[in-house]
């Protein structure tokens, strides 16, 4: 998945250049300060930033793009280790399988 995040994140950059060509335009844009309050408020996620540079904003369409797709398809990867023998394996609870999902971890949270 790291992987992919660099490519996300690469491709969103050489798209966003194309219109923000140094920082002041961000800071000077009239759409990106409402689609940032958006995602605080319609998306409820209120520790989401403002972005004031061009870095800031490829950053937060990369999150976005990437929670809506690779990481949105992980549901089935486990984030926690995997056993390392079929003993381990066998005595894995239903419990234990699902606190290991990439969901139910508390509130969603903005983070640099």
């Amino acid at each position: 998945m790291h992987f992919l995040w660099g490519v996300v994140k690469d491709l969103i950059k050489s798209i966003l250049q194309t219109r923000y060509k140094s920082d002041d335009i961000v800071e000077n844009d009239k759409y990106t300060p409402n689609w940032c309050r958006e995602i605080r408020t319609g998306g409820q996620i209120e520790s989401f930033p403002t972005t004031t540079s061009v870095e800031q904003l490829v950053d937060a369409f990369t999150m976005c793009i990437h929670i809506a797709s690779p990481l949105h398809t992980a549901p089935p990867a486990l984030c926690t280790p995997l056993p390392l023998d079929l003993q381990t394996l066998k005595s894995v609870t239903d419990k234990e399988l699902t606190a290991a999902q990439p969901i139910g971890k508390g509130d969603m949270k903005w983070k640099d």
